[in-house]
C-alpha cells in the first residue's frame, strides 16, 4: 500500500505540472485528496495492526479470485481456475478480491456484501485480526490507484473515455462503500 501511495503522489504531481488538462486529469485533481486520505489511513492502519498483532498466518492464496475464475461444475459443485497469481499470503485477501469485485458491480449493495461475508464466516470463521485486515483492504482505494497507475504508465496521446467513467463511478459509489466499511468495522 505504501508503494501504491507513492505512485498516487507521483501521478498527482505529473498531472499538476500539465498546463492543459483533460477531463480525466481534472477529475483526478478534484478527487485526489479524498482518495489519498483513504489510502494513507488504510496503509497506516494496516501497518499499525501488523506491528501490534504480528503478521497474519500465511496460506496458499489464489491471488486474483473473482467471478471469472469460478466455474459452476454441477448443481452444488464449483471449480476455481487460473492459478497463475497463486502465492503464500493472508487468506482473506482472496475474500477481499472476490467481494470487492462483486460489490463494485452491484453499487456496494450492503445486504449483498454482508451476505457474502456471513456465508464465508459460517464456513471459515473470521477472527478479529482477519476482520481488521479485511477492513483496511476494503478501505484502500485500489480501483482509483489502478486507474491512475494505468494513466501514468500509458503516456498515450489519447486516453480512453471509459477510464473517466470509472473515476466518476468511483466517486458516486464512495458513500455506499463508506456505509459498507462502517458495517464491517
Amino acid at each position: 500500500m505504501e508503494r501504491h501511495n507513492r505512485e498516487l503522489v507521483r501521478t498527482r504531481n505529473y498531472i499538476r505540472k500539465k498546463r492543459r488538462k483533460s477531463d480525466f486529469e481534472r477529475a483526478v485533481s478534484g478527487s485526489f485528496a479524498i482518495f489519498y486520505e483513504q489510502a494513507q489511513e488504510a496503509a497506516g492502519g494496516l501497518k499499525a495492526q501488523i506491528e501490534q498483532d504480528g503478521e497474519p498466518e500465511n496460506y496458499l492464496c489464489h491471488g486474483d479470485l473473482n467471478q471469472h475464475h469460478i466455474l459452476l461444475v454441477e448443481e452444488n459443485e464449483m471449480a476455481v481456475i487460473e492459478f497463475n497469481r497463486m502465492h503464500r499470503g493472508v487468506q482473506v485477501e482472496d475474500l477481499y478480491h472476490f467481494t470487492r469485485k462483486i460489490l463494485e458491480k452491484h453499487g456496494w449493495d450492503l445486504r449483498l456484501g454482508m451476505r457474502l461475508l456471513e456465508t464465508y464466516d459460517r464456513i471459515l470463521p473470521l477472527n478479529a485480526q482477519e476482520r481488521t485486515y479485511l477492513y483496511y483492504l476494503f478501505l484502500y482505494p485500489e480501483k482509483y490507484w489502478k486507474q491512475l497507475n494505468f494513466y501514468y504508465n500509458s503516456k498515450k496521446a489519447w486516453f480512453p473515455a471509459r477510464n473517466m467513467e470509472k473515476i466518476r463511478i468511483l466517486m458516486e459509489q464512495a458513500e455506499n462503500q463508506k456505509n459498507f466499511l462502517e458495517l464491517l468495522q
